[in-house]
Formats: C-alpha cells, sequence, structure tokens
C-alpha cells in the first residue's frame, strides 16, 4: 500500500516543483530561501496538494490507464481506487490545514489551487485543448502563490518574476501537448470525441514542439534585461539545446528532455542567486 501510494504521488513531479516554489520564494526576498517566513509550512503544504492530486488523477483515469499504463498501483491492483480515494482526500486535508497556519492569504491561493487540480482530475478528458491551458495555468500559480507568502523586496531578482512566468507556462504548455500524443492511444479508445479529436492530428504534435523550442527561448530573457547573472544563462542555454534536441525525439522521450530543460533553469537560476547575491 504504502509503495503503491509513493508511485501514485509522482514524487518526480512533486518534489521539483516544490521546489521551484522555493526558487520563486528566493527570488522575491532577494536573498537565502531562509528569508522567507513558514517556507517550510509553506512547502510542505503544497507538496501534500500536488501529492493528493495525482492520486486523484489516478483514480480518474484508471480506465485509460488500463491502456496506457497497465502498471500503474491501480491499474495492476496494487492498491484499490477506494483507498487511493481515502489517501488522495487526506493529502488534501493536511495540506489545507498546513496553509491555514501558515496565513490567510496563502491558504486562499492554494486552496484555489487545490480546486483548479479537481477540476482537471475530474474533467480534463473531457476538456479538450483548455485542458492544456489550466495545467500551464496551475504551473504558473505558484508565482502568486509565493506572492501570497511573503512580500517582495525590490530588487532585479523579483523583477525577473514578472518574466518567468511566461516561460514556464509554454513550457508546461508544451509538455502536456507532448503528453497528449503519447497518451492518445487510451484517450482515442475512452473519449473518442474530445482529446483525441486534435491530439492525434498531424499539425498538433509539430505544434508542441515548437511552442516547447519557444518557451526554452523565453527563459534568456532575464538575463538579457540584466536581472540574473552568468551561472543563469548557461542554464538558459542548455535548456534551449536540449528544447531543440527533443523535437527530434518521440513524444515520451521528448517529456524527459523537456523535464530536463525544466529542472536545469530553476537549478541555475538558485545558483546564480546563492553566488551572486541578490
Amino acid at each position: 500500500m504504502i509503495r503503491a501510494c509513493l508511485k501514485m504521488m509522482r514524487i518526480y513531479y512533486a518534489l521539483p516543483i516544490t521546489g521551484g516554489f522555493i526558487v520563486i520564494v528566493a527570488y522575491l526576498t532577494g536573498s537565502s530561501v531562509y528569508a522567507a517566513r513558514y517556507l517550510l509550512l509553506s512547502s510542505f503544504s503544497l507538496f501534500c496538494v500536488i501529492a493528493g492530486g495525482y492520486i486523484l488523477n489516478d483514480v480518474c483515469d484508471i480506465e485509460i490507464d488500463r491502456i496506457n499504463f497497465p502498471q500503474r498501483p491501480l491499474v495492476s491492483g496494487a492498491t484499490t481506487v477506494n483507498r487511493a480515494s481515502i489517501v488522495s482526500a487526506s493529502f488534501f486535508a493536511v495540506g489545507l490545514s498546513v496553509a491555514g497556519c501558515v496565513g490567510l492569504k496563502y491558504f486562499a491561493v492554494l486552496g484555489a489551487i487545490a480546486i483548479g487540480m479537481v477540476v482537471y482530475d475530474l474533467f480534463s478528458k473531457r476538456l479538450g485543448f483548455f485542458k492544456d491551458i489550466l495545467v500551464a495555468s496551475l504551473m504558473v500559480s505558484l508565482y502568486p502563490l509565493a506572492f501570497a507568502l511573503t512580500e517582495a523586496v525590490a530588487t532585479g531578482r523579483a523583477k525577473s518574476l514578472f518574466v518567468s512566468p511566461f516561460w514556464l507556462f509554454f513550457t508546461s504548455l508544451g509538455y502536456e501537448m507532448l503528453k497528449d500524443v503519447r497518451d492518445v492511444k487510451g484517450d482515442r479508445r475512452i473519449f473518442r470525441s474530445v482529446i483525441a479529436d486534435y491530439s492525434g492530428r498531424r499539425w498538433f504534435l509539430p505544434l508542441a514542439r515548437v511552442i516547447s523550442v519557444f518557451a526554452s527561448i523565453l527563459s534568456i530573457i532575464p538575463y538579457l534585461l540584466g536581472y540574473c547573472k552568468s551561472v543563469y544563462l548557461g542554464g538558459a542555454i542548455v535548456a534551449i539545446v536540449l528544447a531543440i534536441v527533443s523535437m527530434r525525439k518521440r513524444p515520451s522521450v521528448a517529456l524527459r528532455y523537456l523535464y530536463a530543460s525544466i529542472a536545469v533553469v530553476a537549478s541555475a537560476a538558485m545558483a546564480d542567486l546563492i553566488i551572486f547575491g541578490p
């Protein structure tokens, strides 16, 4: 049961997303991550909500996963839908309870994010292309969540937070579109007239690739505006290269390259702050 829950939590997504939130807070405060109050509690609450959302996603997509991902815990029988549902609700409850201890503004924003995740899990396959827009918007919601936690310090680092959301939005959009192409077989079988209506078309995959490369190019803007230094520039260049290389890969492999590009940019941003300061 524990092993099944760990798999459904998608720790390889939940932890990096939480880490990205910490980087945003660090840029917002203009110093080290320790400058933000309640950072540990806020990060933990965010992690719980994300984990709860991923578990609920497995519950909602069990029929599609029978085709696309038969090895997943619910499909393979490692746990049951009822148990997974209870665990998901528990994660949401714990995450929002802890958020309430952080502050009302933070609780309100994280609560809105939680609602967005539930809407996505319940209705994503019926939302058409808006599904991908919703995912990208949920990723960008890390920025208002950070602003709800602490006040901004007037530095170039903080100003970059009004630029980087565009990079994250379009990167997430391209990433989600590639996932649609990868999962088209199950989507076509279960929801024949919605997701597969566009993700199975010839133009969709090239568009996803173009958006991904375009997004990677946006990552260099904070350096060009003077908000970040050379370490960040190196990370942005690597991200652009990874995105370009991903264009020649099949969707399941291209996703790994884009995942790496996001991780590189976030890591370089944090390293840039640590080395050069605010």
